[in-house]
């Protein structure tokens, strides 16, 4: 199949190495240079099921922190949701990791193979612009112009308090990370 994948962020890359194994795959980013946005992120068990199936279970566990609890404070410190791993399942966990560390696996992997093209600078508009594909995936992000021209209902709900404060329990350490909507971060060791 000829497949073509609009997004070069975790999900595109994610997928596009999966199909790559059986299948022609060309990727669209409208980003000049690709690179993580961003310092880190949580890997919930999901995601970390999809990497360890790519070959990437050795790296994570290497170069990641275990998380093993999420607490949602509002801005009167009342608690707003908990989310602890082991209720689900004894062996889940959230991995906290670095962007850079797994962007970079999965783009590196992709322009070794033969089969998979990775376009940037450019940006797709239109939905009839990606005819001669046997499958579209648009993956570049729950703002995209692409989605809204899909006949599909979509709905998001945003936190609408002032500020939420999370509290991460690691293996090693207590970390809590707050926003103050809409634009100011802070993280402390604890």
């Amino acid at each position: 199949m000829k497949i073509v994948i609009i997004g070069c962020g975790f999900a595109g890359l994610s997928l596009a190495n999966m199909l790559s194994e059986s299948h022609q795959i060309t990727i669209f980013d409208k980003f000049k240079v690709a690179q993580p946005v961003g310092a880190g992120i949580m890997l919930q068990p999901s995601s970390q099921i999809i990497l360890n199936n790519l070959g990437y279970q050795d790296k994570l566990q290497k170069e990641g922190e275990i998380i093993d609890k999420i607490v949602g404070l509002n801005q009167h410190k009342k608690q707003v949701f908990l989310t602890q791993y082991k209720d689900f399942n004894e062996n889940y966990f959230g991995l906290g990791i670095q962007r850079g560390s797994l962007f970079t696996w999965l783009y590196q992997s992709l322009l070794k193979k033969d089969n998979v093209r990775i376009n940037l600078d450019t940006e797709i508009n239109h939905i009839n612009d990606l005819n001669g594909y046997d499958l579209v995936v648009i993956a570049n992000g729950t703002h995209s112009t692409l989605r809204q021209q899909l006949p599909l209902k979509q709905k998001y709900n945003m936190w609408r308090g002032e500020e939420l404060f999370l509290e991460f329990k690691a293996s090693q350490s207590k970390v809590t990370l707050g926003r103050v909507f809409p634009d100011s971060y802070f993280s402390e060791s604890l």
